[in-house]
């Protein structure tokens, strides 16, 4: 992903109502960092962000609450 693509993603998630502070690509996944102070939209406006992006072309599109982590295992 390029920097262009991940500024029009970023972009387009404002658009919507989604402050992001940063996108990028960890293999298969595509991470959207949320902004500092940023509040979660409602459920109307995730399934519209899920939808454009599924339209994009990402083939799973869901919402990791807890954070994406590679080989580690969190304290429960």
């Amino acid at each position: 992903m390029d920097e262009q693509q991940e500024k029009a993603i970023a972009t387009m998630c404002q658009e919507m109502g989604l402050a992001i502070g940063g996108v990028r690509r960890r293999g298969a996944v595509l991470v959207l960092e949320p902004a500092e102070g940023g509040s979660l939209p409602d459920a109307e406006r995730l399934g519209a962000i899920a939808r454009a992006l599924s339209e994009q072309g990402y083939r799973y599109v869901t919402l990791d609450l807890a954070g994406f982590e590679t080989r580690e295992v969190r304290d429960a």
